[in-house]
């Protein structure tokens, strides 16, 4: 089963969590790694070293962050370079992470990544263009029914 490790600037991957947990529910496979004002990268990479120790396990995980290019970023992807059993995706948001839950038992790291990324245009929504789908909709079945 698939680990996910959230990181993110200030104290975002603990909202970002308990938020996860009034949906989803408390799991002991996602856990969350703030970086805090006043760390660096070092500190931030032993934090994510500290976590991925304590799953105690050789599965895949996953290390959702917040920015691409950011700290958590850059400590991450330096962090699992030569760890193929592991990846890192950026933008995290919690429909992501609620669909990355669904995927746990997902025991390759790549698949997981990619359901991720097929997933993550779903994520974001415009209510003024759902409503246009709705009345575009409407529309075509009245036409239907004359």
């Amino acid at each position: 089963m698939s680990k996910i490790i959230i990181s993110g600037h200030g104290q975002y991957s603990i909202g970002l969590l308990n938020a996860f947990h009034m949906i989803f529910g408390e799991t002991t496979d996602i856990v969350a790694v703030p970086f805090l004002k006043g760390e660096g990268i070092p500190q931030l990479q032993a934090k994510i070293a500290t976590a991925v120790d304590d799953f105690k396990t050789e599965e895949p995980i996953l290390i959702m962050v917040d920015i691409f290019g950011g700290t958590p970023y850059n400590a991450a992807t330096q962090w699992i370079y030569d760890k193929p059993e592991m990846d890192v995706i950026s933008g995290t948001n919690l429909p992501l992470l609620l669909e990355a839950a669904t995927h746990l038992n997902e025991n390759d790291i790549q698949q997981l990544v990619s359901d991720l990324l097929t997933a993550v245009p779903e994520t974001v929504v415009a209510f003024s263009e759902k409503m246009q789908a709705i009345k575009t909709q409407n529309d075509e079945e009245e036409d239907d029914l004359l």
